[in-house]
């Protein structure tokens, strides 16, 4: 009674119950329902796989592109290929970079995670990148900062899921 009665008096957090999605052949990710799926052709190279799934107050959306020249670079290369990705993720939404942090997926693969101000909607991306094999990892949220910080945003970001 005491937890409705406080959520009531300081608003509710938007959340929304995920399920685990398999994807493709390689992944699992958490999304809030059934994900449309959808290729951009890239101006050179492999296209992107695009997935995205509304929840009750924003977007989630997965991305892979296939980057078999970084299948055995160094570490130094991956990481300047993550900011090449990052700058072209900030600049291809009008955004402005607000956070960054280096992070990595089951030990061994880089990544970054981004906070993103989207000046033309009003609203804010979340996003975490990883080079894992030959490929490139997206998981990003767009909407409202209460919702990019949900629980439910919180456990997307931390749900992919690498199928061998």
């Amino acid at each position: 009674m005491f937890a409705l009665l406080l959520a009531s008096l300081l608003g509710t957090i938007p959340g929304d119950t995920l399920k685990e999605y398999k994807l493709d052949d390689k992944f699992k990710v958490q999304l809030p329902t059934a994900p449309e799926a959808s290729t951009q052709k890239m101006p050179a190279g492999p296209p992107l796989k695009v997935y995205k799934a509304n929840g009750s107050a924003g977007v989630y959306l997965v991305a892979t592109l296939e980057t078999p020249e970084a299948t055995n670079e160094p570490e130094d290369k991956l990481q300047s290929r993550l900011d090449a990705g990052r700058d072209q993720g900030v600049q291809n939404a009008k955004g402005k970079l607000l956070q960054e942090t280096r992070i990595r997926l089951a030990p061994k693969y880089p990544g970054r995670e981004i906070l993103v101000e989207l000046p033309a909607t009003k609203e804010m991306l979340r996003g975490r990148l990883y080079l894992v094999e030959g490929r490139l990892y997206q998981l990003i949220l767009v909407g409202s900062a209460e919702f990019i910080n949900s629980p439910s945003a919180g456990k997307f970001l931390g749900s992919l899921n690498l199928s061998k």
